[in-house]
């Protein structure tokens, strides 16, 4: 146990009664430590990758059913402190709103056997069993105890934004009053301070209902890219195609948002009051079920209550879920477009084999795809519009061969193609062209 006692602080009578495995496990953690990686050449760094994700959740496991035993102990009140959380805190010296959270995720281990067991093999993360945790409250509970093994399947199936989207949906089947009291927690929470600071200037500081974030930030978004894409113009201009970088344009991201935040004011005090609704551009994603249901509901009538969490698909662009209240006010509002998806998941083929996307294929695939290929987690509104298979490679300008890819990805093809042969592997095409942005 020599490695453990350095590693470790505490008497020595203290220590000899730690269990073997534990004291073998901290003398290897000690070990590990004190070797470094910095040594390690890319490819055995890289290799290290999954394996630290598993030793990752292991220990995660490990240290919530720990908390959970010393949490059903009593030992922390016997120890003079308030509670576990308490205990932990102030022993472990660490944020006392970490130390609630191991307790949340060992009570809720040990109040769902099949959300720890998946913990355990390692299907699923901490950060999982959080989203558990909350589910745990009594309006859910006896919903919980029935679909607890289907939303685990669906943590170790789903990303992450797939998983929070789903279980949003299966609140509304656990709590019908789920989706209107977010509505109303959003609406109360709205605020917008705008306070003068040093020398005049102002300070903004705002919550945005998730509707209001979408229009305000997609406008920021559109605007600011097109602050970009006439300071990066000039740059070619100045200084040549293929010689700018980022550090050569006038404004930062930050300043350019600012701009477009002016910009979206001055266009507002310059533009005379019209009657009716003003018009905007906002994307919603919603079942075709759900918009009926929506529209049902907004004559006054009752919509047949659903079943299935995936009927309940409706979300804004960015996947934030909203009520059926507020899409059927918005479909009351706004020019409804159907898009239909082939069994296969694509949108059906309109396009036609020419060179250039049409502003409808861009936004096709915007809505498709919804985010930037390469990973970088861009709006596809703001990406490119990219060939899979290049144009030089007989590859179409339709749908199926479309992808969004963000400007940067996009500009670094460019330049892979300029320096040589295209690479292998998918979507390594450089494109030979730069399309316009998906706006």
């Amino acid at each position: 146990m020599e490695a453990f006692d350095a590693a470790t602080e505490g008497p020595a009578s203290t220590l000899a009664a730690i269990p073997r495995e534990v004291a073998v496990l901290a003398g290897a953690l000690a070990q590990a430590a004190a070797r470094g990686f910095d040594e390690l050449d890319t490819g055995t760094l890289a290799a290290l990758v999954p394996v630290f994700r598993s030793l990752r959740r292991a220990f995660e496991s490990l240290d919530a059913r720990f908390v959970a035993a010393l949490d059903r102990s009593g030992a922390a009140t016997t120890a003079g402190h308030r509670n576990t959380a308490a205990m932990l805190s102030a022993v472990g010296n660490e944020a006392r709103r970490e130390a609630r959270r191991r307790v949340r995720i060992g009570r809720t281990l040990s109040g769902c056997a099949v959300v720890a067991e998946a913990f355990a093999s390692g299907q699923i993360s901490a950060a999982h069993v959080s989203v558990f945790a909350d589910l745990r409250a009594p309006r859910f509970a006896d919903r919980l105890a029935e679909d607890e093994a289907l939303l685990v399947r669906y943590a170790g199936e789903l990303d992450w934004d797939g998983f929070v989207a789903l279980v949003a949906r299966w609140k509304e089947l656990a709590d019908a009053s789920e989706a209107e009291a977010r509505d109303a927690s959003d609406d109360r929470a709205r605020e917008l301070h705008l306070a003068t600071s040093f020398r005049g200037r102002g300070i903004l500081n705002a919550t945005l209902t998730p509707l209001a974030r979408g229009l305000v930030g997609g406008e920021l978004d559109r605007l600011e890219d097109a602050l970009f894409q006439a300071e990066w113009n000039a740059a070619v201009e100045r200084l040549g195609d293929g010689n700018v970088t980022p550090a050569d344009l006038a404004r930062s991201p930050a300043q350019r948002r600012h701009d477009a935040l002016v910009a979206m004011a001055e266009r507002s005090a310059a533009t005379p009051a019209a009657s009716g609704e003003p018009r905007y551009l906002l994307y919603v994603h919603a079942t075709q079920a759900e918009l009926e249901a929506a529209i049902i509901e907004a004559t006054g009538h009752t919509a047949p209550p659903p079943t299935d969490p995936a009927v309940l698909w409706r979300e804004l662009d960015d996947g934030t879920p909203i009520s059926r209240a507020t899409l059927a006010r918005l479909a009351v509002h706004a020019h409804v477009r159907r898009v239909v998806w082939d069994p296969a998941g694509e949108i059906l083929d309109f396009g036609r084999a020419r060179r250039f996307f049409t502003p409808s294929q861009r936004e096709a695939i915007a809505v498709r795809d919804r985010w930037c290929a390469c990973g970088c987690g861009l709006g596809a509104r703001r990406c490119h519009a990219d060939h899979r298979i290049e144009w030089r490679h007989e590859g179409l300008t339709d749908i199926a061969n479309g992808q969004p890819l963000c400007p940067r990805s996009h500009r670094l093809k460019t330049a892979r193609h300029a320096a040589g042969p295209a690479p292998a592997g998918p979507h390594a095409d450089p494109p030979e062209h730069r399309d316009p942005q998906l706006e």
